[in-house]
């Protein structure tokens, strides 16, 4: 009975761990009996690359499903794909064994491996002596044919076009990608965290989120929610996993994740989608920005160098030299283009510039006419995309470039202010400020002190990543926040013009953890009608041009102004500047109350990550399941 679970349990491993379950060989001091080999379903890019070499006589199986069949009189061929590889699997056939065979067929084939003709593409094809057809497909309404497809027709159907081999490539680099930054974060002390889907508060202050309630509430069936139950607050789906990892980051030092991430603003351009992932770390007892920086350098230039010298990462090479996915226009650049991104962000050293020095490159070039652009470079405008993309290709020339200390108006509450290097002085008379002849010649505006933060600028993508250091002292967040209109009179009145339907900020600022990668998200009216809706949350504070965080507070509700007292509960040691506190952040304040240390870190959008990576122009295309502007197809 022992021996019988343990051989079916090898035969089942054989079937879908095929590279775990090669014939086991038996070891010159074992006395043990041994069965003879396990057969080995082998995936179809071992076959072609190799890496599974069977002998002649030895009978092999494959999986897959046909993306083709050609017949020739007295002889058949059928392309199998089994999304391990973009080349399919040639099987020459009988005409009567091709004939239940269809596009979309789930097959499964044995026969014996023989060299092909000369002239062949592959070395090797499969002559079948047995076929069956697991799962029929009707080739007249399968709607992937061999002809070329649209995108938006692949779009519409996203659970079956990662049969596509392209697509499927992209999904086996998307596995990559989050493997080896698994690895890299677990060797640098990093550990890995799985920070909320649903949050009270709108962390990047982009003002366009999901609003969440039990389906009890909207349509009053079930069990009503009870009052000071979670279901009677407002929550919203997550904008950015930043806040909680700054909690967790003062227990453990350093943090990251990889978390879904929703935003509900209303574009369609090839940058936006609703839902998306993004990879956010803290690091605790981080001094300066610089720490920050070289650990989002060091985690990019780790994944490009292992997808450089990886078969999957000659494989898009390859693919992109054949002309792989051009008939769907997926593909935005070539194999050389996409070779040189690779290069670029292996180079040990990426340049850093200041805003105020990226501003006056833009004004120096318009002045000079080498370039013109749809909004003049402004100190207190931000930073546009025709602007980043300027910068990208000048600065950078080929390789990423950290934008730095950005104005404070165009950044959240949470960032910490610019400090010359190693400074211990206190940020009025220590951060660093516009220069003097670029706040003279832009006029008055909203200030000009800066903060410590970057936005990582591409080639031809722009924005790939934001971070900052945090503001850790407590007197500190206090007067950012009363900066940004996030306590006492000013919450309220942001609140109630929240209730209201206030007209939201500029978003041409972006968030230190996540920055402009957040932009990439669109809008939907409704993801589900009886459970999420959008909410478009507004600040009008005295910054409202800023695009910074706005408190979230439900317009049923005239608690917008809670006094910490009554929040924390009796035995509390409440200081008094914090009796006005947005009841939706009270608990980050409190993070700087007990043991707050210096830190920082960063945000980056992951599918635009892997678009830059693998040459994708639209991110709908990368994400597996992708919705935007009330578009979810399942």
């Amino acid at each position: 009975m022992i021996n019988r679970s343990r051989h079916a349990l090898r035969r089942h491993n054989a079937r879908i761990y095929p590279s775990r379950c090669l014939p086991r060989r038996r070891s010159s001091n074992s006395t043990s009996k041994v069965d003879g080999p396990t057969p080995v379903v082998p995936a179809i890019a071992s076959l072609l690359s190799a890496r599974y070499t069977p002998s002649i006589e030895e009978t092999i199986t494959v999986n897959g499903f046909v993306r083709s069949v050609r017949r020739h009189g007295k002889v058949a061929f059928a392309a199998i794909q089994d999304g391990s590889a973009v080349e399919p699997l040639q099987v020459v056939l009988t005409p009567s064994q091709s004939e239940p065979l269809t596009n979309g067929a789930g097959v499964r084939i044995k026969g014996r491996w023989l060299p092909c003709p000369k002239g062949r593409q592959q070395s090797h094809e499969l002559h079948c002596s047995e076929l069956t057809v697991l799962g029929a497909s009707d080739p007249e309404t399968f709607p992937i044919q061999k002809h070329p497809h649209s995108l938006e027709h692949l779009r519409s159907i996203p659970h079956l076009r990662a049969r596509m081999p392209f697509n499927s490539l992209l999904l086996r680099l998307r596995s990559r990608a989050i493997a080896r930054l698994t690895k890299f974060f677990g060797e640098h002390g990093f550990v890995q965290a799985h920070p909320p889907v649903l949050s009270c508060s709108d962390c990047e202050g982009a003002g366009e989120v999901f609003s969440v309630s039990a389906a009890s509430d909207t349509h009053g069936d079930g069990v009503a929610a009870i009052e000071g139950d979670a279901h009677s607050r407002p929550r919203y789906l997550t904008v950015s996993s930043q806040l909680h990892l700054e909690a967790l980051a003062q227990s453990v030092g350093k943090v990251w994740a990889l978390a879904p991430t929703f935003r509900a603003e209303r574009s369609d351009t090839a940058r936006h989608v609703n839902e998306f992932y993004m990879l956010e770390a803290e690091v605790g007892f981080a001094d300066e920005l610089e720490d920050i920086m070289g650990v989002t350098q060091d985690a990019l230039t780790d994944l490009v160098y292992d997808l450089s010298h990886s078969a999957l990462g000659q494989e898009l090479l390859l693919a992109k030299r054949n002309g792989e996915g051009r008939e769907d226009d997926v593909l935005s650049t070539t194999s050389e283009q996409l070779h040189e991104r690779w290069r670029g962000m292996l180079e040990k050293t990426w340049p850093r510039v200041t805003y105020a020095s990226a501003v006056q490159l833009l004004e120096q070039a318009v002045e000079k006419g080498d370039v013109r652009f749809d909004k003049p470079p402004s100190w207190w405008g931000g930073l546009r995309t025709d602007h980043e993309r300027y910068i990208a290709e000048t600065v950078g020339q080929g390789r990423p470039v950290f934008v730095t200390h950005y104005p404070r108006h165009l950044k959240p509450f949470y960032m910490a202010p610019s400090r010359p290097a190693g400074s211990t002085a206190s940020p009025e008379t220590a951060e660093i400020a516009a220069p003097a002849a670029v706040a003279a010649r832009h006029g008055p505006g909203p200030g000009a002190a800066t903060v410590a933060c970057f936005d990582l600028l591409v080639p031809d993508l722009c924005e790939l990543a934001g971070g900052s250091m945090r503001e850790h002292s407590l007197e500190g967040l206090l007067e950012s926040m009363r900066r940004h209109g996030l306590s006492g009179a000013t919450a309220a009145t942001a609140a109630t013009a929240t209730a209201t339907g206030g007209s939201s900020g500029s978003s041409s600022g972006s968030s230190g953890a996540t920055a402009n990668d957040h932009r990439h998200a669109s809008a939907s009216s409704i993801v589900h009608s009886s459970v999420v809706t959008t909410t478009t949350t507004t600040t009008t504070t005295a910054t409202a041009t800023s695009g910074t965080i706005g408190p979230l507070a439900s317009p049923s509700t005239d608690e917008s102004v809670v006094p910490l007292s009554r929040a924390s509960g009796p035995g509390s040691n409440v200081d008094p500047a914090m009796q006005h506190v947005d009841p939706a952040l009270q608990w980050y304040v409190d993070l700087r109350r007990w043991g707050s240390v210096p830190h920082g870190g960063f945000g980056l959008g992951f599918d635009r990550l892997l678009c830059y990576l693998s040459g994708v122009s639209n991110v709908k295309d990368m994400v597996t399941f992708p919705r935007w502007a009330g578009k979810g197809h399942c």
